[in-house]
């Protein structure tokens, strides 16, 4: 006869916490790309959301030290054309001009805490731009998972999936 394991229920600790529609205030309380330990796990959330946002704004500015700093060493970019990059390999297309963001935007965002070190952005994106010199636009569901590398949460894996006219109210 088999053995069979039955695992225990994970603690709570591990359990996801969900935090909807959460906006920043008018002055955000982290200011330097290195400014992320956070003490608390209740503000996980709001902290992920201000990265979220410095990415978009690196991408926008090609500003390479900042994307460096928040993705991850083990990133996996996937693209809205199944098309997936590296670290190494996204960083280069954005340094060559290979995608050139214009705009980028963010909305219906939705924080899935997982532990104190991984945690998962829901949310829906819109981005204008050009991939080798022909311009683009998207509007993506996306899921961002992101992990907290010592002191520093980093993007270690993107997904956006395109929104269609069948799939845009859900």
């Amino acid at each position: 006869m088999p053995m069979r394991w039955r695992l225990p229920r994970p603690p709570a600790c591990v359990r996801p916490i969900c935090a909807r529609a959460w906006r920043p205030g008018p002055k955000s309380a982290f200011h330097s790309s290195t400014d992320i330990d956070m003490p608390h796990r209740d503000d996980i959330p709001a902290l992920l959301l201000e990265l979220q946002a410095r990415r978009h704004r690196a991408m926008v500015e090609a500003d390479l030290e900042t994307l460096d700093v928040l993705l991850d060493d083990t990133l996996s970019y996937t693209h809205s054309d199944a098309s997936r990059d590296s670290k190494n390999s996204y960083l280069a297309k954005v340094r060559g001009g290979a995608m050139r963001y214009a705009e980028v935007s963010s909305g219906e965002e939705e924080v899935l805490v997982l532990s104190d070190a991984a945690a998962c952005v829901l949310g829906r994106m819109q981005l204008a731009g050009a991939i080798a010199g022909a311009p683009r636009r998207f509007d993506n569901r996306f899921l961002a998972v992101w992990v907290r590398r010592g002191a520093q949460w980093k993007l270690a894996a993107f997904q956006p999936t395109p929104v269609t006219s069948t799939t845009g109210s859900r």
